[in-house]
């Protein structure tokens, strides 16, 4: 019975950290609902590189603390556990502040209007017949200029950023064509 035990204790440390990503993640990135808006919220690839990133960062410590090696180089190995267990939780980390930055963000939209949190607190409200461009940048990211110069940045994998880029060009497609919105 005890090799059951042994077998499956790793497996079970690395769910409760996983459970315990998810937790922190729903907790640190659920926005409030809202009424008839449509709003970037962070994406599917978001959440499972918080779980499953903190799922490895659980197994991860549980065999540098529990379980070990006993091989010839062991020391060597368990320096390279510690080095790979560091990277995976500065990833799940900084993957955790990218939601909780779209969360801040609060950016949504509704027709031709778009709101987004300021750097006050205050909502800023921008009409998206103003937009003047829109391009991907190396980092993946979109940024979208409007008429006076603001720039809005979005994380592309972020939940609603396509359908937001999508109704831009529809809209400007309806602009240039003089078509009633």
């Amino acid at each position: 019975m005890q090799w059951w035990i042994d077998l499956l204790a790793p497996f079970a440390a690395g769910l409760v950290f996983a459970g315990a990503g998810a937790a922190a993640a729903r907790i640190l990135a659920d926005p409030p609902p809202g009424r008839d808006w449509t709003r970037i919220r962070p994406g599917g690839l978001h959440w499972s590189a918080v779980i499953l990133g903190s799922g490895l960062v659980g197994l991860m410590l549980y065999v540098r603390l529990f379980v070990g090696s006993d091989r010839a180089d062991a020391e060597a190995q368990m320096q390279i556990l510690v080095l790979l267990l560091l990277a995976f939780a500065l990833c799940t980390a900084l993957c955790l502040r990218q939601m909780r930055a779209i969360v801040r963000a609060d950016i949504r939209w509704r027709g031709r209007r778009l709101e987004h949190a300021g750097i006050d607190g205050n909502r800023i409200a921008r009409d998206l017949g103003d937009v003047v461009g829109m391009r991907r940048r190396w980092t993946g990211e979109i940024e979208i200029a409007f008429t006076d110069g603001h720039v809005i940045r979005l994380d592309s994998q972020a939940a609603g950023v396509p359908q937001l880029c999508e109704r831009i060009i529809r809209l400007d497609g309806e602009l240039a064509a003089g078509l009633p919105l």
